[in-house]
């Protein structure tokens, strides 16, 4: 029925308005249908596709395609109604759907804009999600993530994960190249045993180096284990390091102490402290090689019964045999302040 119908074609205003399409009455409704196309504006704008009434519906479907600003918009992809949805886009209808799925790409300014990755609705969800790379200045610059908007957090970034041994390896995270440099960036969790195992931390090469570094922190024993400090090479040596803190008998265990290399040798070295018996117990005096040998090394101190028991005297070995011995001193009669000895190797005094 008014099949090979010649449409009523107006070269001025209405291009190719109230065309009568070629119309059958019995199987294929509206086959071969010639859409109408405008060259200027409206590429492809209100392109009838061809319909089959029985299995594949929308099976073929030109989509609109305007070549200068929106490159692929409003592209319709073919749908099935029942079973297999999405099926002539080269995916499976069981396992893998959405696989291969063709993203729009512009290849000026906003490089896979829009890119609609494969999302499987069962098991492997958002599997093999390719990001968007520029091979240029902005590298991984505007790649929209496909995310949930209620359980997972940070800003609704899929990361791809392989479910052998590289859970999560080479998560891109986003970069931005100004103020926040790899702001919330994504790192690994493994929910068992390391938590935060192999988190890449975010540097940069001129000043803030290594700054906002996320330690790994284990939540049971050792609060704070092996978290590196924020070291930075010129003025503030090995400055705000967080010591590794244990809650229960040592505390400030392993603590490592702040040394200058030049002035100030071991300045402000924190000893370790336990709080029962010996305080200052196992204390590291400060040494200077040169002109002041053993010069204020700190004594340990019984708080009982022999005050500056144990205390070791500083010896040179060449010179001055057992000089400048600092003897122990008892708080009574007199004090023998500083008594040196000259002490003679046959053992005469």
């Amino acid at each position: 029925m008014y099949k090979e119908c010649v449409c009523a074609v107006s070269a001025a205003g209405d291009m190719y308005k109230e065309c009568l399409c070629t119309v059958s009455a019995a199987g294929d409704m509206y086959k071969e249908c010639l859409c109408t196309v405008s060259a200027a504006e409206d590429m492809y704008k209100e392109c009838v596709c061809a319909v089959s009434a029985a299995g594949d519906t929308y099976k073929e479907c030109f989509c609109a395609v305007s070549a200068a600003e929106d490159m692929y918009k409003e592209c319709d992809c073919t749908v099935r109604a029942a079973g297999d949805m999405y099926k002539s886009v080269s995916a499976l209808a069981a396992e893998d759907m959405y696989k291969e799925c063709l993203c729009t790409m512009s290849a000026a300014e906003d490089m896979y804009k829009e890119c609609v990755c494969a999302v499987s609705a069962a098991e492997d969800m958002y599997k093999e999600c390719l990001c968007t790379v520029s091979a240029t200045e902005d590298m991984y610059k505007g790649s929209l993530c496909a995310g949930s908007a209620a359980e997972d957090t940070y800003k609704e970034c899929v990361c791809a994960a392989s479910f052998t041994e590289d859970m999560y390896k080479e998560c891109v995270c986003a970069a931005s190249a100004a103020e926040d440099m790899y702001k919330e960036c994504l790192c690994t969790v493994s929910v068992a045993g390391d938590m935060y195992e192999d988190c890449l931390c975010t540097v940069s090469a001129a000043e803030d180096m290594y700054k906002e570094r996320l330690c790994t922190v284990s939540v049971a024993e050792d609060m704070n284990k092996e978290c590196l400090c924020a070291v930075s090479a010129a003025e503030d040596m090995y400055k705000e390091c967080p010591c590794a803190v244990s809650a229960a008998e040592d505390m400030y265990k392993e603590c490592l102490c702040t040394m200058s290399a030049a002035e100030d040798m071991y300045k402000q070295c924190v000893c370790t402290v336990t709080a029962a018996g010996d305080m200052y117990k196992d204390c590291l005096c400060s040494v200077s090689v040169v002109e002041d040998m053993y010069k204020e090394c700190d004594c340990t101190v019984s708080a009982a019964g022999d005050m500056y028991k144990e205390c070791l005297c500083t010896v040179s070995v060449v010179e001055d045999m057992y000089k400048e011995c600092l003897c122990t001193v008892r708080p009574a009669a007199h004090m023998y302040k500083e008594g040196i000895y000259t002490v003679s190797a046959a053992g005469n005094v």
